[in-house]
């Protein structure tokens, strides 16, 4: 049977009040690290576990947070879930996973606030709950984090300049070929400055065998580009093997450059790649919306981050 509150209050000798705030990590309270150490030993032998449903209704926070996620299966996702599971950790909240259709309502009242992962804020969630949207272009009226994709892709491209590479692909689905995170307009606005031809190799998802097939079946049709701008890394995998297959090398006769550095530096040879920095990233949402949760009256804020790019092998073409 499942030991109670009062049970681990009594045993380590201080009031429920004190062991409730321990146990919870609640932000602003204060106590002994010898009577914390006490508490927590108490809850330990006792084999408490907290009811979240009793502290909501005593407190009115669940202390959950929703990752509302526009691709839970893509590697930025997994990496962005995880980084923010570790953020919250700290502070003794939890993370929680929705689709982006869920509804509003079927999200308040389970959480006490949403990051929002997605290129829209579902209508009207932000009239009910905190909200901080990481996103290119956001459209919450609360607070956001701006991903500046646009001024690291006009880096990525100085890179292909470099390379002598006088044909560009821009390998990506083809509901993202557009200029809403600013990918596609800086590589538009450089094969437009450099007389080059755009060249859009369209692919159906992120993933890598959407790459593999997508600029096999292009280089068939047409010709091998000298460089390919992938909209992210898992692209970036499926262009290497069909690089590989072609006979032709990777860094060697056509450069390659991905986004998000998830891994980048165990490709062979090591992928150039736009770095998201993702912990800076979720610490941030994470502060944002501890902030709007304790103050919703708070004016609406918003940081830019841009990614770093890393150039390595990949990118270094010497044919």
């Amino acid at each position: 049977m499942a030991s109670s509150l009062s049970e681990v209050a009594r045993l380590a000798g201080v009031s429920e009040s004190t062991a409730s705030s321990v146990l919870t990590k609640r932000r602003g309270f204060r106590v002994s690290p010898e009577t914390a150490a006490r508490i927590r030993e108490a809850a330990e032998r006792l084999e408490y576990r907290p009811n979240r449903l009793a502290r909501a209704l005593a407190t009115g926070s669940t202390r959950l947070i929703a990752l509302i996620d526009y691709d839970f299966g893509a590697n930025f996702s997994a990496h962005l879930g995880r980084q923010f599971h570790l953020a919250l950790g700290a502070d003794g909240y939890d993370l929680v996973v929705f689709g982006q259709s869920t509804p509003p309502d079927a999200v308040a009242g389970i959480v006490d606030g949403v990051i929002c992962s997605s290129r829209e804020v579902p209508p009207g969630l932000d009239d009910v709950l905190p909200v901080v949207q990481i996103s290119s272009n956001p459209d919450t009226r609360q607070d956001a984090i701006r991903l500046d994709l646009k001024t690291a892709t006009a880096a990525a491209m100085r890179v292909f300049e470099r390379a002598g590479c006088d044909q560009v692909a821009f390998l990506g689905p083809a509901s993202g070929l557009e200029s809403f995170d600013g990918r596609l307009a800086a590589y538009r606005d450089f094969v437009a400055e450099s007389g080059r031809t755009e060249i859009l190799v369209e692919t159906e998802s992120d993933r890598p065998h959407e790459g593999y097939q997508a600029l096999g079946y292009y280089a068939e049709t047409s010709s091998w580009p000298v460089g390919i701008f992938c909209r992210n890394d898992e692209l970036a995998l499926g262009a290497y093997r069909a690089i590989r297959e072609s006979g032709r090398t990777v860094g060697n006769d056509i450069a390659v450059i991905g986004c998000d550095d998830i891994g980048g530096g165990y490709f062979d040879p090591p992928l150039t790649s736009m770095a998201l920095p993702f912990k800076e990233i979720s610490e941030t949402a994470w502060s944002l919306l501890r902030e709007r949760i304790a103050s919703p009256d708070l004016p609406s804020r918003s940081f830019t981050v841009t990614p770093e790019l890393i150039e390595r092998a990949s990118s270094q073409r010497r044919s």
